[in-house]
């Protein structure tokens, strides 16, 4: 799993190429060197809370949107009553939950299909 720095490094990378900035574009705006955007941002160097907020400023994005975890908003964005439906559905069998898929005409992802051996596939 990621850390907020490796997401953070990730989401200004994706940041700068969406804008078109260049490592050197963001350093000139910094007054930085070039070479050291370039640890920051992909090299081993932790991302510290003041380099972050100043490439979040040089970038035009706020430092809160570098660290947001997408997917912890979407569980916080969930009913009680969606809440509630997930907890039951983790708790039924295998062929119970494929049952639910398959009555809310949902596909399963193909990649089941994929991990079976392969003299279970079948063959046209």
């Amino acid at each position: 799993m990621d850390t907020v720095s490796e997401r953070a490094k990730a989401r200004l990378l994706e940041e700068m190429a969406r804008k078109g900035l260049t490592q050197r574009d963001v350093a000139q705006l910094l007054g930085w060197s070039q070479s050291k955007i370039q640890k920051v941002l992909t090299g081993p160097v932790e991302l510290t809370v003041e380099a972050l907020e100043q490439l979040a400023f040089a970038v035009g994005v706020s430092p809160v949107e570098l660290v947001r975890d997408p997917l912890l908003e979407l569980v916080m964005d969930l009913t009680p009553t969606e809440l509630a439906c997930l907890r039951r559905l983790r708790e039924l069998t295998q062929a119970q939950r494929e049952a639910m898929m398959q009555l809310l005409s949902i596909r399963p992802p193909i990649r089941r299909a994929l991990d079976l051996p392969r003299r279970q596939r079948k063959t046209s």
